[in-house]
């Protein structure tokens, strides 16, 4: 067993002790970048893609066709793919993942890098209806009947993955009787993962919804993490974990989240905070990871948003009724997408803690299952 530690609630971190933390954090991301000098072999379009009039946003369909960031000055740039999500263009050696958890019940994934040539390629996950995952793949097959052709390969800058299954809480629940925890072995991962004992600030003050206390969403937060840190699942699965995480507490700290539309923020800040904030478009939970390419994709920021705008949070579902959502649930999901793992839509999957669909009152995605537990500890 490998306990986080942990702040105790009545010591907050102050901002001088986080800001110190943050600084030995990129400061040795910095010098792995330095003293290994590392490139990476990303193919290139072999017809470059018209820049878009520069005006703080590009479109999807260039990005489709092939854009490079650098050339087009594109770094930081807004792409909407719909009015619920989109994502800002990093810069070279870069790249961004967004999960989002709506409350149709389905989940969403978007990632995108760029190399450190400056070619973006966007990938685009989930349920086949999403409207995301719609515009995306028709950004993609546009880009290809105009005759853009990748070298090297058939990638092409956006993958598009989409899942059969509807996104609707009625399938969720008939599926789930068919399944348990220990029936499925499927896991997959982002792009990147932590390469160091990552830590995450707890917002206890700010945002916080009707019900939910600054205490309890610190404990919360700490269970959630000691799920993933130990591998508490329901399958006997052996621990093999090899990284564990610190739990910090302060009442300022916010999410480097844009929650107008669903995005990580245009550039990083150096934290990682989880709290209660804004998201738009039905969002129920956002992870926002970012990379940075070192002899591989390195997580080195994430980020998570639970949304107070329109929705109701329980502490305990003893008693839950109507659309209410189990922030424990909600949160060790989330954390799953910190530490690298992937969203899963196959009803064969639906309960793992990683399956891309949240029902409300549920504490299904509390506990690991076995295809979550051999995903935490294949990554690490």
């Amino acid at each position: 067993m490998r306990p986080i530690t942990s702040i105790a609630a009545t010591r907050p971190l102050s901002k001088s002790a986080v800001r110190a933390v943050v600084a030995v954090t990129a400061l040795a991301l910095a010098g792995a970048s330095l003293c290994l000098g590392a490139s990476e072999a990303t193919a290139a379009p072999v017809e470059g893609a018209a820049c878009a009039t520069k005006s703080s946003t590009q479109t999807l369909a260039a990005v489709a066709e092939g854009i490079n960031a650098t050339s087009c000055q594109a770094v930081g740039d807004y792409v909407e793919i719909d009015s619920s999500g989109g994502f800002y263009i990093p810069k070279a050696g870069e790249g961004t993942a967004v999960t989002a958890t709506m409350a149709d019940g389905s989940a969403v994934a978007i990632e995108v890098f760029t190399s450190t040539a400056g070619d973006v390629s966007l990938s685009v996950s989930g349920p086949s209806d999403s409207a995301v995952v719609k515009k995306a793949g028709a950004a993609r097959d546009a880009a290809r009947k105009k005759g853009q052709r990748w070298q090297g390969g058939s990638e092409r800058p956006i993958n598009v993955n989409s899942g059969a299954q509807k996104s609707s809480a009625s399938t969720g629940q008939s599926v789930a009787a068919a399944v348990t925890r220990c029936s499925s072995s499927t896991y997959s991962t982002l792009k990147g993962k932590w390469h160091h004992n990552p830590y995450l600030i707890v917002n206890t003050s700010e945002g916080l919804p009707s019900g939910v206390k600054g205490s309890a969403f610190l404990q919360i937060a700490r269970d959630s993490m000691n799920t993933w840190v130990n591998v508490t699942d329901a399958c006997s699965v052996a621990d093999s974990m090899t990284r564990t995480a610190t739990i910090y507490e302060n009442n300022y700290s916010n999410s480097n989240i844009n929650g107008a539309n669903n995005a990580c923020a245009s550039s990083s800040d150096g934290f990682h905070v989880v709290d209660f904030g804004n998201l738009t478009g039905g969002t129920v939970g956002l992870a926002c990871s970012r990379y940075v390419w070192v002899l591989g994709w390195r997580t080195n920021e994430v980020d998570v948003r639970l949304d107070n705008s329109s929705r109701s949070w329980v502490t305990s579902t003893s008693g839950c009724t109507g659309s209410k959502y189990d922030v424990r649930s909600v949160l060790t999901h989330e954390l799953g997408h910190f530490w690298g793992l992937a969203d899963q839509y196959a009803s064969s999957t639906s309960q793992l803690t990683m399956y891309g669909y949240s029902s409300t009152c549920s504490t299904t995605q509390r506990t690991l299952g076995k295809g979550d537990a051999l995903g935490i500890n294949a990554l690490y």
